[in-house]
């Protein structure tokens, strides 16, 4: 997961409807849940459990700043349990088919720029009567066994950004080899521009060395195009006057978190690299 600085929150009272899983989008909604929490929890203001022949229905309206203009927008889910099918304005914009991982849609060619926009989700969880991965939930829990948590429970966001951005980055620690590669995707929407490097959406003024950061393109159609390789210098080691080395502050925080606590090494790389690189 990446910080941008500029995003709108989209939690808090949204509608929704429980419907027959095969029955159409519902016009007429039951009432409001309190998005994210489970359609099952008391927190929702609903406490209503879904089971495999239900469809859960979510809507809500939203604007675009005016800020945000000629920018692209992307649609954030934190988790969703367990089918998410998402429209904007009545357009499909995408499926997503797991409960415990943050998704996301580049919604900009459904968005109105100008005035209302409406986000309608429609969620199915079969929770133990179907094949998909559930932990311990259970339609009828018991002992070590736990209700199910249908539906949106975790963050839902929007954030702008331009025709070049971070898509998604992956980080892979090498311990033995004293190395970590970070593997940058690239999102580009104009075909006149794919191939070229982000300069800094990450960071700046990068040399030779041991910490390694790739910036990977991905076409249209979600092949690979193009890799492009850059390295931090010196970031394993600090050199002192002396002649001595030794092991720095990012590189204990990196090797420290990548393994053990992959969520927090991710959030802080960006500031501990920033960090280093303004000494």
């Amino acid at each position: 997961m990446m910080e941008r600085d500029k995003w709108s929150n989209l939690n808090g009272h949204w509608e929704y409807a429980i419907t027959e899983s095969a029955q159409p989008r519902p016009t007429e909604f039951d009432g409001t849940i309190l998005v994210p929490f489970a359609v099952k929890s008391q927190l929702s203001g609903v406490e209503k459990r879904l089971g495999k022949d239900k469809a859960l229905w979510y809507r809500r309206d939203f604007k675009i700043p005016s800020q945000w203009k000629n920018q692209n927008i992307i649609l954030h889910f934190g988790a969703v349990d367990w089918q998410a099918d998402v429209w904007v304005n009545n357009i499909k914009v995408g499926t997503h088919k797991g409960g415990f991982t943050p998704f996301f849609f580049d919604i900009t060619a459904a968005v109105n720029t100008n005035g209302k926009n409406t986000i309608v989700v429609r969620v199915l969880d079969p929770t133990d009567k179907g094949f998909q991965s559930r932990g311990k939930q259970v339609t009828k829990p018991k002992g070590i066994w736990y209700t199910p948590v249908s539906g949106i429970w975790q963050t839902v966001w929007l954030e702008p950004v331009g025709n070049i951005h971070i898509k998604n980055i992956r980080n892979l620690p090498d311990i033995d080899r004293n190395t970590l590669t970070v593997d940058i995707e690239k999102s580009c929407t104009d075909p006149s521009i794919i191939g070229e490097v982000i300069e800094s959406e990450f960071a700046a003024q990068l040399a030779d060395s041991t910490l390694v950061l790739r910036i990977v393109d991905i076409t249209d159609n979600g092949e690979l195009a193009d890799r492009y390789e850059v390295t931090w210098s010196s970031l394993l080691v600090n050199r002192h006057d002396d002649g001595q080395e030794s092991v720095n502050d990012l590189t204990q925080f990196a090797f420290a978190n990548a393994r053990t606590n992959p969520e927090k090494f991710k959030a802080g790389l960006k500031a501990e690299i920033e960090k280093f690189l303004a000494e």
